[in-house]
């Protein structure tokens, strides 16, 4: 996915390099994100060889920002993101060997995006800043066991797996980079990328049920199995940007001077 992407970027930056900036002209910036909808479109298309299918299944409105340009160096913006349900299918197993196939719900609350974009250069390339914030996401998991049993430590139970856990809030800190575009005409495009390079801890109240209620866990095994999921991201939280909207001028009032008499 990050290579086809990079691609677009690319040809993105090839094509509106040959196009007069008009960011200065036009500051006042008000764009719709329609990520949602490429995820839902090459989701599966995109994403990881080993993952068996991405599904997103109610990502269907477009997100929307809004920011100014100050001069030609500096973007402040905010952009708010609907809620999101992503379905994850693949194989995956709480020890080394991937001894079952998953189906992970991932359902987020609505995202707010804080951001600094800073542009070196005439052309609309940019480095971003961003502070984003979550208000709660919750995740769902099914374990079916490929064989007789899954093996969980040193041991081995003939039983399905529930999981679930959440967290009440996310907040992260991270870095991108991107391309906006402003026409002469006040059509803008924004096409970018962004990842957390700091984020508070993911996984909380996290509760694994064996489907079979007869079977019991070892214990240490369920604080085991708990770190299985800790240490697994599922979901490698990137931001994407595919924008596309309208530039305002700020019109200046002009001011006169009467006669004097």
């Amino acid at each position: 996915m990050k290579k086809t992407f990079g691609v677009l970027l690319v040809v993105l930056f090839v094509v509106c390099s040959l196009s007069g900036q008009n960011r200065m002209e036009r500051p006042v910036q008000v764009q719709l994100n329609f990520s949602g909808a490429f995820l839902k479109a090459f989701g599966n298309v995109l994403s990881d060889s080993e993952v068996e299918k991405l599904e997103v299944s109610n990502w269907v409105l477009p997100g929307i920002s809004a920011g100014y340009h100050y001069k030609k160096l500096l973007y402040f913006g905010y952009s708010f993101t609907p809620a999101r349900d992503l379905v994850l299918k693949e194989d995956w197993g709480f020890s080394d060997e991937k001894d079952g196939r998953i189906s992970v719900d991932y359902t987020t609350g609505y995202l707010h995006n804080l951001e600094l974009r800073v542009s070196p250069f005439e052309i609309g390339f940019y480095g971003q800043l961003f502070f984003n914030h979550i208000p709660k996401v919750n995740y769902t998991m099914d374990f079916k066991r490929k064989y007789t049993e899954v093996i969980i430590g040193e041991n081995g139970y003939q039983t399905d797996l529930l999981a679930t856990w959440n967290f009440k809030a996310v907040n992260s800190l991270g870095v991108g980079f991107g391309y906006n575009w402003v026409y002469r005409n006040g059509i803008s495009v924004n096409i970018g990328i962004a990842f957390p390079i700091i984020k508070s801890p993911f996984y909380e109240n996290i509760e694994i049920t064996p489907t079979d209620s007869s079977v019991s866990f070892a214990p240490n095994d369920l604080d085991l199995a708990k770190l299985s999921l800790e240490n697994e991201s599922f979901y490698f939280p990137v931001q994407l940007y595919l924008n596309v909207g309208y530039n305002f001028r700020i019109t200046k009032k002009e001011t006169t001077t009467g006669d004097r008499f």
